[in-house]
Formats: structure tokens, C-alpha cells, sequence
């Protein structure tokens, strides 16, 4: 076998590895968008219901002044921590 052969096959292998790096390349920026859009809306879900809990417990404490402290959230179910 010569040289220049070898040569041959080495660039058509490189070629392939390059091939199948772009499409690798590819397919995790499409799974990392995925992954973007997933967390964004999870983050403005979170926010959402965050806002509503401190809302909820504003009005708690408007309603009820300074024994806000002895109501929880029920949408969490989150207590306030009590300070010994």
C-alpha cells in the first residue's frame, strides 16, 4: 500500500469525524434551546405562584396586622420559622 494512499483514507476518515461532530454539534444546541425554553417557563411558573403566596399573605396581614406571623401560605403549605 502506499503513501499516498493511506494519505487518502486518512482525510475521507477525518472528513466523516468532522461530519458526525457538526451533527452532534447540532443536535445538543436543539436539546439545549429545548432545555432553555423548559426552564424559562418553569422559572416564570415559579415566579407566578411565588407573587401569588406573597400576595396572599399581604392581604393576611392587612386583615389580621401583626398575627400574620401564626398564618402559612396553604398554597405551599409553608410555615414561618419561629424563633425560639
Amino acid at each position: 500500500m502506499c503513501c499516498h494512499c493511506c494519505v487518502q483514507e486518512d482525510i475521507v476518515s477525518v472528513n466523516q469525524i468532522f461530519k458526525d461532530l457538526g451533527m452532534l454539534v447540532h443536535e445538543q444546541a436543539d436539546v439545549i434551546g429545548e432545555l432553555s425554553v423548559i426552564l424559562e417557563t418553569s422559572c416564570l411558573q415559579l415566579c407566578s405562584h411565588v407573587f401569588a403566596c406573597m400576595s396572599w399573605i399581604g392581604v393576611q396581614y392587612l386583615t389580621y396586622g401583626s398575627s400574620v406571623d401564626m398564618i402559612h401560605c396553604e398554597m405551599f403549605d409553608v410555615q414561618p420559622e419561629t424563633q425560639d
